[in-house]
């Protein structure tokens, strides 16, 4: 299968069902692979189908578990990316649930967060960065986000005492914890 790719002009279908041969073998996880690289740059759809079919074939695969997340973490990008809300949602959800050590893990946070800050729902937008945060300390975009929806929320609603007070909280958290990065606690 390899070999097809490094021929210039063999044609898509021959690449194609030559990994495809291979998704019953110990190969599968090389064959999605192989596959969702292949499309990588021309077509995310095809991309995403190589994908979304490796996260199903490797999921009882412990010694695949980590390009599994691969897998996961791609198929999330993509789908974030791409505006597939709620594809990016239920592919979040297997990698906050499955993989909550892997370091790409914050990523499903800090990406839910956004859409739900993009959508002007500061509140369900903060909550989810805060829960970003918990989890996953070192990320300093997870408590600056929170911080930033807080002070969104309170600005959309008239900069309500409460609402100011909990935004200034969260950056003076932040300042805290970064005192040598005011990019993070500054104005931006």
């Amino acid at each position: 299968a390899q070999a097809y790719l490094d021929i210039k002009g063999t044609p898509e279908d021959k690449i194609v069902s030559s990994y495809e041969e291979l998704f019953d073998s110990n190969f599968k996880g090389i064959a999605y692979q192989s596959l969702s690289n292949y499309y990588r740059e021309t077509d995310k759809a095809k991309q995403n189908k190589y994908l979304q079919a490796g996260i199903e074939a490797l999921k009882d695969d412990a010694e695949q578990k980590d390009l599994r997340a691969n897998f996961v973490t791609i198929l999330m990008q993509n789908q974030f990316e791409g505006g597939d809300v709620e594809g990016f949602k239920k592919t979040a959800e297997i990698m906050k649930t499955e993989y909550a050590d892997n370091d790409n893990t914050v990523n499903a946070y800090l990406m839910e967060g956004q859409i739900a800050f993009e959508a002007k729902d500061y509140d369900t937008a903060k909550n989810i960065f805060l829960t970003g945060n918990e989890k996953y300390p070192d990320e300093p975009k997870c408590l600056l986000m929170a911080a930033r929806s807080a002070w969104m929320k309170a600005q959309a609603n008239g900069s309500k005492k409460p609402d100011m007070e909990e935004a200034i909280k969260l950056f003076k958290q932040i300042e805290a914890a970064n005192p040598n990065d005011p990019e993070l606690w500054g104005e931006s």
